[in-house]
């Protein structure tokens, strides 16, 4: 995975996508097990230490 996935990961949790950004990054979870399994793990790493 990219540097940019992980930012746009970090937004994603943090609410921070917009618009079409949203829209495009949902769609990409759609499709893609190997982001949306990193998306559950960094939401509950997030979790964990808050």
């Amino acid at each position: 995975m990219t540097t940019n996935f992980y930012n746009l990961i970090d937004k994603y949790i943090l609410g921070k996508l917009k618009d079409k950004k949203l829209f495009e990054f949902q769609s990409e979870l759609d499709i893609s097990p190997e982001l949306a399994a990193e998306v559950q793990f960094q939401t509950d790493l997030s979790e964990a230490i808050t």
